[in-house]
């Protein structure tokens, strides 16, 4: 691709060459530069935007904040229904920009991911809390390396998510009286009384 700076009259322009539409060379020239040194500068940002399809930005030098503002715009918003972008929407601002949002996407590492991903665990959120938050993010770095081709890997893949025990439902055994009062309220004539007494003779449970 050729291009240069030149001036005209008291200010300076820059031009370069753009693809072949219809088979005819295209030329983008602008000026009103007031020295050779801005104009070597625009033209220098002009050509990288060009030859990255119009980013306005290095992709090795975009942090995970942009990132994440772009890939909403990109993915979320054409392919995702209403309710799945507000809650993506949600962990992006609430879990992702604060823990991440200044850092570059290239400088995030599987091990910086994996201490978030365990650090989540010891907050005390729930599985599916926790397997949401991390499944956007993950889904966030899989666009990142294709299409986009920021990313060579998602380091995401090599996370492991932390394990959540659910917590033992505490049991309730009801007393002799209890027992009574309950039935007393739903006699013979009630519809509920069969079920009633067939759980209780024979300890079955609920599900």
């Amino acid at each position: 691709m050729t291009g240069g700076v030149h001036k005209r009259g008291a200010t300076w322009s820059y031009y370069f060459d753009l693809g072949k539409v219809n088979g005819k060379r295209k030329k983008k020239e602008k000026g009103g530069f007031r020295t050779k040194k801005e104009a070597e500068a625009a033209l220098a940002k002009a050509i990288s935007e060009y030859n990255s399809a119009g980013q306005v930005f290095e992709p090795s030098e975009i942090t995970v904040s942009d990132y994440l503002d772009q890939w909403y715009d990109l993915y979320c918003k054409p392919n995702l229904k209403y309710n799945t972008q507000v809650g993506y929407l949600r962990i992006m601002e609430g879990h992702l920009k604060p823990k991440f949002g200044q850092y570059r996407l290239k400088a995030i590492s599987s091990a910086t991911l994996q201490e978030y991903a365990n650090e989540l665990k010891l907050t005390g959120i729930s599985k599916s809390h926790m397997t949401g938050i991390l499944s956007v993010l993950s889904a966030a770095m899989d666009y990142a390396v294709e299409p986009l081709h920021y990313l060579a890997v998602n380091p995401m893949h090599y996370v492991k998510f932390p394990k959540i025990e659910k917590k033992p439902r505490e049991r309730i055994i009801l007393t002799l009286d209890e027992w009574h009062k309950i039935i007393s309220r739903f006699p013979p004539q009630s519809r509920y009384h069969i079920p009633l007494m067939i759980g209780f003779y024979t300890g079955l449970r609920i599900s």
